[in-house]
């Protein structure tokens, strides 16, 4: 639109002026007798302009030089040619130009002009117009065209900064909620700003898939919640019969008691194996469904791990295993749930303990790191193929070499997932190169 006003007013200005450079060459025509162009008097013409530039020293915008056919000054307020002038007669010509005013005063501005030839004579009269202001209107329409552009780019760039920083805030808002969601708690929806735009919608779809989410796992958590509680009850009561069986069966002769006896506690362990399956169920789905931070406390990582070694020292000893801890700074404080994490190395060092062979090693570490604190498990065992990293996480998964010759079942280290995912924390399998490395990085550390 600018530009357009731009050309538009310039067209007409210069059209203006031409109109008034044509009227001068007209009045110069009408002060000589023009009848015959061989007979053109030069003399006329040079006392209009004389007589010109004497009524209108400075006021006359009006440019005048009449030359000979050398192009010799005769008269004007134009002293020169200018050099780089064409000589074509009718010619509509801008330059600069020195004009001379009667006090000897004399200015470089820009001039329009028309030339025009007398005729046979040789001699040339270049009419013209000061264009001075119209230049300077030109500059300065110029000068407000650019800082327009300056000031509307300078507005784009801020708007779109705006709206950046409007959409960023709201896709933020979603990503919290997306973090929130990981992180187990499944009750956080997303804010509307009741603007009824797409960001609403969006966050309306959001709500209502989550509401959906949360209803289909509430379902599924009280299914399996009222199975394992259910089956648990009478599981209880078979192995409390059981046992009664079993000291009953004292008062029985010596073989058949033996026998019966065998047959009993066979069954106790298969109960007592059913109970510790159920609880180790209750106690993952216990531990998803627990919102982050929530028992969390001011643990020391050396009094924890010491324990650890004070648990099951016995049981590597009574293996013939090697069972150390390698702590950085046993002052080291973490922020965490300590009976969550105690389950969870207990976990790791159970596990390893059932794998590590006679003579083998087995090292609980933890040092610092870039975004905490890592605590990490090693043994010198058969370790674990890296394309099974990720499925032995998962529930009920064993190998199929350990599941036929160890005891377990297969809940060990999903509950080490389910523990880690409560922290927020990075859970990495290993090759030890021979055996397995299992590391929990990025724990909050409160004190190194």
């Amino acid at each position: 639109m600018l530009t357009i006003v731009y050309f538009s007013a310039f067209q007409f200005l210069r059209a203006q002026t031409d109109q008034r450079i044509d009227e001068d060459v007209l009045r110069i025509v009408a002060s000589t007798d023009w009848t015959d162009t061989r007979t053109i008097d030069i003399r006329d013409i040079r006392d209009y302009l004389s007589n010109r530039r004497r009524l209108h020293p400075k006021s006359d915008p009006s440019v005048y030089l009449l030359v000979d056919q050398n192009r010799n000054y005769i008269a004007g307020n134009l002293h020169k040619w200018p050099s780089d002038l064409s000589y074509v007669d009718q010619s509509r010509l801008e330059f600069v130009a020195q004009v001379y005013y009667d006090d000897d005063t004399r200015k470089n501005h820009p001039v329009r002009a028309i030339v025009v030839r007398l005729g046979n004579t040789g001699y040339s009269l270049l009419v013209g117009r000061d264009i001075m202001e119209i230049e300077a209107l030109r500059q300065g329409y110029l000068r407000l065209f650019w800082w327009s552009i300056v000031a509307t780019v300078f507005l784009a760039i801020l708007g779109a900064y705006w709206v950046s920083r409007i959409v960023s805030r709201r896709l933020e808002r979603v990503n919290a909620l997306s973090r929130s969601v990981m992180a187990g708690d499944l009750s956080q929806r997303v804010a509307f700003n009741a603007s009824g735009d797409q960001f609403d919608d969006l966050a309306d779809n959001i709500n209502q898939m989550l509401e959906r989410i949360q209803t289909l796992v509430e379902a599924i958590r009280s299914v399996s919640d009222n199975i394992a509680h259910d089956l648990r009850t009478p599981l209880t009561r078979l192995r409390n019969d059981l046992d009664e069986i079993a000291r009953n069966l004292s008062e029985r002769p010596e073989p058949e008691m033996e026998q019966a006896k065998d047959s009993v506690e066979e069954a106790i362990f298969e109960a007592g194996s059913l109970l510790r399956t159920f609880e180790a169920l209750l106690r993952i789905a216990r531990l998803e469904n627990r919102p982050f931070g929530e028992s969390f406390n001011e643990v020391s990582v050396g009094q924890l791990v010491e324990e650890l070694i004070d648990l099951y020292g016995p049981i590597a000893d009574s293996q013939s295993i090697s069972l150390t801890a390698s702590i950085e700074s046993d002052s080291a404080v973490l922020f965490v749930d300590r009976d969550a994490l105690a389950q969870a190395l207990a976990n790791l060092v159970d596990n390893a303990l059932k794998y590590t062979p006679q003579h083998g090693s087995i090292v609980v570490e933890g040092k610092s790191s870039a975004n905490g604190f890592e605590i990490a498990i090693s043994d010198n065992g058969p370790g674990i193929p890296a394309e099974y990293h990720q499925e032995v996480l998962k529930r009920f998964v064993r190998l199929d070499d350990s599941s036929r010759t160890t005891p377990g079942n297969g809940l060990g280290l999903s509950l080490v997932a389910a523990v880690s995912r409560m922290h927020n924390l990075d859970l990495i399998l290993e090759d030890a190169k021979p055996g397995l490395r299992v590391r929990l990085i990025n724990f909050k550390l409160v004190k190194p």
